[in-house]
């Protein structure tokens, strides 16, 4: 790969592999990444902020329930989308997932994030600025709960 590639391509990798436990009765038929908020699911959210935060490179580590997620990124919402959806094993950590989708990666950095998780900031401004501060190595990004 040449570097202008690497420059280009802006890698996000979406963990999907939990059990969804916490959720109780909602993710014993779907994985929580599918749960719907105002009709779409929480995955759709996710992929169309991080498209619209210049992120080209999907990796999706998948576990439990991973061929419904598989199922619904066929959809044409995101046909043009550079989506890699990998079975990672239904009970691995996500170290185990991370280091199995490595190789993968195109990006010099990438962006790693729950499934299940709706933001709403600036990713485009964060994932610039870490890139510019070379001693950095990793941006954490958290949020406060009330």
């Amino acid at each position: 790969m040449t570097i202008s590639n690497i420059e280009k391509s802006r890698t996000a990798v979406i963990l999907c592999g939990g059990r969804g436990t916490r959720l109780g009765s909602i993710t014993r038929k779907i994985p929580k990444s599918l749960v719907k908020i105002k009709g779409k699911p929480i995955m759709w959210y996710i992929l169309k902020s991080l498209k619209r935060n210049g992120f080209n490179q999907f990796i999706l580590p998948i576990g439990y329930k991973g061929g419904l997620i598989s199922k619904y990124l066929k959809n044409k919402d995101f046909k043009n989308y550079d989506l890699k959806i990998m079975p990672t094993g239904v009970n691995s950590t996500i170290a185990k997932r991370i280091l199995s989708i490595k190789k993968f990666i195109k990006s010099e950095n990438f962006i790693l994030l729950n499934g299940d998780a709706i933001f709403d900031f600036n990713l485009n401004k964060i994932y610039n600025d870490h890139n510019k501060d070379k001693k950095t190595f990793i941006t954490f990004i958290g949020s406060e709960t009330n």
